[in-house]
């Protein structure tokens, strides 16, 4: 366990990125960042500090604090789990060490959505209980704030507060138990085969065919059926088969500078969408765009193509894609 002598860093709020010197944990640099820790594209961390998530980087970064910096500040310009664990590893680095494989693990289940350790789904949950305006116990609060406001508001108590989730989860249990009871089901609809993943691995797809009526027309609508999905495949594409509802998906992870393992390039789904449209009007296809932090293919109205057409549409246009 490494032992640090005093916690060097203090939080500070997104709205003095612009007037004092800071580290800059899972964001972009701005012109005041001394240094920074972020697995975003083009964030100017160091390269031999890149890793899959911002928390991971830090953690490398905390070891031995090279490149030095001058600054004490620490700050970032949004909230999210692996954002606000980068944060308090540089905050609270001797508690952070202790719980190193907990935190790591708890921001991978924040920004793609796998875990390893339930209690790290559990904290997870928990924190996007806290941070969403519709359950957090601050929602009065939040609502009148403007958006870096609402960052600093956020970092500044869950800062304070991930220490008791670290401690004992299960206290918060009314914040994660039914997104929890989610990710049981959805696991247990794989099991059952309600839900069947196929893997192509030649074009880094994960096809998600869900065999039985459902409510609600996207199956990954909720985050626990995602980490429950997510946690049978590694693909960084992802097809949802929902007839009449489809959704091709290029996850998060091929967003952010990922490193420790290959990640299918992201294709401009444009040409696909004005394709689809043709065949299928009525559905309304929609293509979020390429730079989107998690890009989505959908159709908005229930579609007249059936799974087999859709997914052999999909697989030939991923495929001849990647050859050019």
């Amino acid at each position: 366990m490494i032992r640090f002598k005093r916690k060097r860093f203090s939080y500070i709020s997104p709205k003095l990125l612009d007037e004092k010197s800071h580290i800059l944990v899972d964001g972009p640099p701005y012109p005041k960042s001394e240094l920074v820790l972020s697995h975003w594209p083009q964030s100017s961390t160091p390269v031999d500090l890149k890793c899959d998530l911002s928390t991971e980087i830090a953690f490398k970064w905390v070891q031995n604090q090279s490149p030095s910096v001058r600054t004490k500040n620490v700050s970032n310009d949004h909230f999210d789990e692996d954002g606000l664990i980068a944060a308090f590893v540089l905050i609270s680095p001797n508690l952070a060490d202790r719980h190193k494989d907990l935190l790591i693990d708890i921001a991978s289940a924040g920004d793609f959505r796998t875990y390893q350790d339930p209690t790290a789904a559990k904290i997870c949950l928990s924190l996007g209980a806290f941070s969403c305006l519709e359950t957090s116990p601050w929602s009065k609060e939040l609502k009148v704030l403007d958006y870096f406001s609402q960052v600093n508001y956020l970092y500044v108590n869950l800062l304070d507060l991930l220490p008791s989730l670290l401690e004992d989860i299960q206290k918060y249990g009314s914040f994660w138990q039914e997104e929890y009871h989610q990710i049981q089901i959805g696991k247990k609809k794989v099991f059952s085969q309600k839900v069947i993943i196929e893997e192509i691995p030649q074009i880094d797809l994960g096809i998600v065919d869900v065999k039985e009526t459902f409510a609600e027309k996207k199956w990954l609508s909720s985050v626990g059926r995602t980490m429950a999905t997510y946690s049978f495949t590694n693909s960084s594409r992802i097809l949802v088969l929902q007839s009449p509802f489809y959704e091709l998906i290029f996850r998060y992870e091929s967003w952010v500078e990922f490193v420790s393992r290959p990640i299918a390039k992201r294709i401009d789904l444009t040409s696909l969408e004005q394709r689809l449209n043709q065949m299928d009007p009525a559905a309304q296809w929609y293509f979020n765009g390429i730079d989107a932090t998690i890009s989505k293919l959908s159709n908005n109205n229930p579609s007249c193509l059936n799974p087999t057409q859709l997914k052999q549409t999909i697989v030939n246009f991923l495929t001849m894609s990647d050859r050019n």
